[in-house]
């Protein structure tokens, strides 16, 4: 029996059950179950060509209940806005309640991002109870795919990979979720756009680039995000909008109390 059997065979025997492993895949995508204070810092960079740009940073501390976030607090640490072509600015506690970044782990109650009168970025939230939470990187899988779906289990050296493919158009939006070896729970998952892409009947939009990916830790049954990071590029009626976002969580803490 040859070296190059045994190994096959032994990579056979080690293979995990795809179900198991299909049915945990989005566990960073949806957050961890039960109530957790949250505390993190964010920095975002967007760029929205001649209607203006904006980046800075901030802390925040916020509140998830089974994925859902309630609040967040924000602690300004300063940003630089651009108006139109000119007209820069800093900025330092402006934006304390109208956060530029939205969570990908997780589902935000009630969120709503526009363009003011003044053509500046608002991202506003809703405390209306009846307003369904949203998971941002879950409307844009269903957003620019279809409903078929392939998967493919790939050894790593430390792991496994399932690699999911959705169909979005000639091309696929592609879903990756890493497995350390001897792992149920993913401990990253990534969601890529690898080529550019057109929205819409007529292309109204066309995705160039897009790469979101979220870090996580495993902790007795959950796994808990510990690093989120999301850019994009994509052209709309000829404006190029280029967007990118960081957010690293410092710790997560049982609810002691209400929110």
């Amino acid at each position: 029996m040859g070296p190059i059997f045994l190994a096959l065979m032994t990579t056979a025997l080690a293979e995990p059950d795809v179900d198991a492993l299909m049915a945990l895949s989005d566990a960073l995508l949806d957050g961890p179950t039960g109530c957790w204070e949250v505390v993190g810092r964010s920095t975002w960079s967007h760029d929205f060509g001649r209607w203006g740009a904006t980046r800075g940073d901030a802390a925040f501390v916020g509140r998830t209940e089974d994925g859902v976030w309630g609040e967040l607090y924000l602690r300004p640490l300063g940003e630089v806005q651009r108006q139109r072509r000119s007209n820069t600015e800093d900025r330092a506690a402006l934006y304390a309640a109208e956060p530029r970044f939205t969570p990908l782990s997780g589902r935000v109650r009630g969120l709503a991002v526009r363009l003011d009168r003044q053509r500046q970025l608002r991202i506003t939230r809703s405390s209306d109870r009846r307003v369904q939470p949203v998971n941002t990187a879950r409307d844009v899988i269903d957003a620019l795919t279809g409903d078929v779906e392939t998967f493919e289990l790939v050894p790593e050296t430390d792991g496994w990979t399932l690699r999911r493919a959705r169909e979005a158009g000639r091309d696929a939006v592609l879903i990756e979720s890493h497995y350390a070896t001897g792992d149920s729970l993913p401990t990253l998952w990534t969601l890529t756009i690898p080529a550019p892409y057109r929205h819409g009947p007529l292309g109204v939009v066309r995705v160039q680039d897009l790469d979101a990916r979220i870090r996580g830790r495993i902790e007795g049954d959950r796994v808990f995000p510990q690093a989120e990071s999301l850019r994009f590029e994509l052209r709309l009626a000829g404006i190029t909008v280029r967007a990118a976002q960081t957010l690293d969580y410092t710790s997560w803490s049982p609810c002691l109390g209400p929110e």
